[in-house]
């Protein structure tokens, strides 16, 4: 037997005994709700491929040890009750996707999570309760992706510049001990008039190892103008940068002119932001740059677009209330930038 498909039995509380499936090659659990308990010979199957758990609501436990050397993917998003992982043995080669989205009670990860060196997608989006990557990270230098969204990791690890592959990095939503309610645009607006700042995400002091990085997202971080390391315009292959929900009142030059690649900026929910680079590096034609909800002189939310050819900014009202377009007294000014930096 190589194919079990058990998903969606929501009678089933414990797997049974695996060793009489030494073949088996797919497991599928997914939806299983009030599944409890993997049974510890699953952790032993040398010869499994695809492990999937997704939306194991009530699963708590895990076997201790995996030695699955054949497993290439590992799901486990949505199993809210899930506050540890197994340690992963030093054959498990072939591991290329974990997805632990959304495990709410996950605190940590292994630190053998290191021996997982083929390892390139680890997405920990919406764990709620986790707060610091292993030390032994660098050691998966051919991660490609990496997702911590809405996480509460306070700070970058500094090894984070040897993962040399990375392409995508998501740290959406992190900051040390925030409410998730400060998501809301009005949230943004209330810290703005009580001149409150509360404490972001902290920045490695380098990151121009990450000499591979196309998407970074770092929106609603807590961010402010000293918040960047001194090198992170040195970013040769960043196409998409998502600064939204932050602090800056002015962005740096050297933050944003010296990314050459750089295609998409996108700055929603920015109340502070009050004057932007000029961006005279950048090739305005092939790109699709947008520069989003500047905040106008009548406190509107407002979108700035740049047209095919480059010569007039057209902004619409994004209020909470009402849309279409309107005069932005910033207008002249931003229509200025664009038509230096085009």
């Amino acid at each position: 037997m190589k194919f079990v498909d058990l998903s969606h039995s929501v009678n089933l509380i414990q797997t049974p005994n695996f060793s009489g499936v030494p073949n088996l090659e797919r497991l599928d659990l997914e939806g299983c709700t009030n599944l409890l308990e993997i049974h510890p010979s699953l952790g032993l199957l040398k010869k499994l491929i695809i492990l999937n758990l997704k939306d194991c609501v009530n699963l708590r436990s895990l076997p201790r040890q995996m030695e699955t050397s054949s497993l290439e993917k590992f799901i486990l998003s949505g199993c809210s009750k899930l506050s540890k992982l197994p340690d992963f043995g030093e054959n498990m080669e072939c591991l290329s996707v974990i997805d632990l989205s959304k495990c709410r009670s996950l605190g940590f990860l292994p630190r053998t999570l290191g021996h997982l060196t083929c390892l390139k997608s680890l997405k920990l989006s919406g764990c709620s309760k986790f707060s610091k990557l292993p030390n032994t990270l660098n050691e998966i230098t051919g991660l490609v992706l990496l997702d911590v969204s809405g996480t509460v990791m306070g700070e970058v690890p500094p090894s984070i510049v040897h993962l040399v592959k990375l392409k995508e990095l998501y740290f959406r939503g992190c900051k040390a001990s925030t409410s998730r309610k400060s998501y809301s645009p009005l949230r943004w607006l209330q810290w703005r008039h009580q001149g409150q700042i509360p404490m972001g995400l902290v920045l490695p002091p380098s990151i121009s190892g990450l000499s591979s990085l196309q998407k970074l997202d770092l929106g609603y971080c807590n961010l402010h103008d000293g918040s960047f390391p001194s090198d992170f315009g040195s970013l040769p292959s960043l196409e998409i940068l998502d600064l939204s929900g932050n602090h800056f009142i002015n962005l740096p030059a050297s933050t944003i002119s010296n990314l050459m690649q750089l295609k998409v900026l996108y700055l929603d929910c920015c109340p502070r932001l009050k004057s932007l680079p000029e961006l005279k590096q950048v090739d305005m034609k092939p790109c699709i740059w947008m520069l989003r909800s500047l905040v106008s002189a009548y406190g509107c939310w407002c979108d700035l677009k740049p047209p095919q050819n480059g010569t007039q900014a057209e902004f619409h009202k994004r209020d909470l209330e009402c849309e279409g377009s309107i005069a932005c007294p910033r207008a002249a000014v931003l229509k200025r930038n664009f038509n230096k930096a085009g």
